[in-house]
C-alpha cells in the first residue's frame, strides 16, 4: 500500500520521469566494449522500474534514475567449494531532498549514508 501511495504521488509531481541527463549519467556509459557485448541483455533495456546496465551469467546490475534518486542494485551468485553465495548490493546517490526522505521512510539508515554502497551477504 505504501508503494502505491508513493507511485501515485510520484506520478502527480513527476518525480519518476527520466530526464535527458539520465542517459548521460547512466552506469551503462562506463561499460567497456567487451562488457557491453558480453551482456546477455542489451544495456538500457527496461526491467520493471529499473533499466539493465548489464547482465552476465551470474551477475547483473540494474539502475534507476529519476528526480528523487540515482540508485543501482547489484546481485551476484558465486560458486564456492561446497555451496553458492549470493551477494546483493545497493547504491543510492543523493540527487535532492527527496532522496533523504525516501531513505528515511524505507530503511533504518541515517541521512548521511546516502551515496554509499551497501552490500549484504545472504
Amino acid at each position: 500500500m505504501l508503494l502505491d501511495v508513493r507511485f501515485f504521488v510520484g506520478r502527480l509531481f513527476g518525480w519518476d520521469r527520466e530526464s535527458t541527463a539520465s542517459t548521460r549519467e547512466s552506469f551503462a556509459t562506463r561499460l567497456t566494449a567487451t562488457d557491453y557485448s558480453r551482456s546477455l541483455v542489451p544495456p538500457g533495456t527496461q526491467d520493471g522500474f529499473f533499466r539493465v546496465v548489464y547482465r552476465f551469467e551470474n551477475e547483473r546490475l540494474l539502475e534507476l534514475i529519476n528526480r528523487t534518486a540515482h540508485a543501482a542494485a547489484l546481485s551476484a551468485l558465486v560458486k564456492t567449494a561446497n555451496a553458492y553465495r549470493f551477494y546483493f548490493g545497493v547504491y543510492v546517490r543523493n540527487v535532492g531532498h527527496f532522496t533523504q526522505l525516501y531513505i528515511a521512510l524505507s530503511s533504518d539508515r541515517s541521512f548521511s549514508q546516502a551515496g554509499r554502497l551497501s552490500v549484504t551477504l545472504a
